[in-house]
């Protein structure tokens, strides 16, 4: 069996969301860890590179600073993630 290093958190919660865009271009507040539950999200960073995220994958969001990044639920149905802050 294999155990990754085990880190500090703060807080956890979860989110969801329906379809569509998720806001406007905008930095992550903390350091966390997004865990997608169900439903899939695209994720759009500063230079133009585009991610999908689907059930059991896992997302660090570490840009706290600049112009962020965009969200947009491309599922059907509405998008549960886990959240997980991390020590600033």
């Amino acid at each position: 069996m294999f155990v990754s290093a085990l880190e500090d958190a703060t807080r956890f919660g979860f989110m969801m969301a329906e379809p569509g865009p998720l806001g406007e271009w905008h930095p992550t507040p903390v350091a966390q860890y997004m865990i997608v539950v169900s439903g899939e999200i695209e994720v759009t960073v500063s230079d133009g590179t585009k991610r999908r995220f689907a059930v059991g994958q896992t997302l660090l969001l570490a840009d706290q600073t600049g112009n962020g990044h965009y969200t947009e639920i491309v599922s059907e149905e509405p998008v549960v993630v886990a959240v997980v802050h991390l020590p600033g």
